[in-house]
């Protein structure tokens, strides 16, 4: 079997953005991105043996960590308040459903390439944040934000309507990727893309 157009590996996130409204904005130094499965199969029984694994995906939980706090990215989203004369951190009262979108380098056939993705229907809670004196060297924070990606509904080709399937189902889309010989690359995190059935 060919391993031709695989990815050997995959490496180095960088140049994260996010969206607020459709307006696409810089997030501060990424450092790493992490997702974790957030489903499970359903093991349905039936004379006396497994008939059948019925998946309950729910999407993923993670971490977006970046080398310092983005004030801007936390205001945007509730955890943080202008005030007089500065920021506070301030009580969330609401979460606010955003796409993240970011860069990383995949190596495909010995070719380093730059993968550009986006991930949809993301909520961001407060990170965690360590702050330490300096010693032999300098000891730098670094800045967590737990993730959970619930995705959005895959559109139709009109890019407005529910895509619905044969069995007369919705799918959700978690992330949606381009590479360099895609179509619409150069922008694609220029702007939150829709993600629809092709026409």
């Amino acid at each position: 079997m060919s391993k031709t157009g695989k990815n050997l590996a995959v490496f180095n996130c960088k140049n994260g953005v996010y969206a607020i409204d459709d307006t696409v904005y810089d997030l501060n130094y990424l450092t790493n991105f992490s997702k974790d499965s957030n489903s499970s199969l359903k093991e349905l029984y039936g004379d006396g043996e497994l008939q059948y694994s019925a998946p309950n995906d729910k999407g993923f939980t993670g971490t977006l960590g970046l080398m310092a706090r983005d004030i801007e990215y936390e205001v945007a989203l509730g955890m943080a308040q202008n005030i007089d004369g500065g920021v506070s951190e301030v009580e969330m009262l609401s979460t606010v459903s955003h796409p993240i979108g970011l860069e990383v380098y995949a190596i495909i056939d010995g070719v380093t390439k730059a993968k550009k993705i986006w991930f949809f229907g993301v909520q961001t809670s407060r990170p965690t944040e360590s702050l330490a004196q300096n010693t032999e060297e300098i000891n730098e924070s670094t800045v967590d934000y737990p993730i959970t990606i619930k995705g959005v509904k895959l559109k139709a080709a009109d890019g407005v309507t529910d895509y619905v399937d044969e069995n007369g189902l919705t799918k959700y889309v978690w992330s949606y990727s381009k590479m360099p010989t895609d179509d619409g690359y150069d922008t694609f995190l220029a702007s939150v893309p829709v993600p629809k059935m092709p026409a």
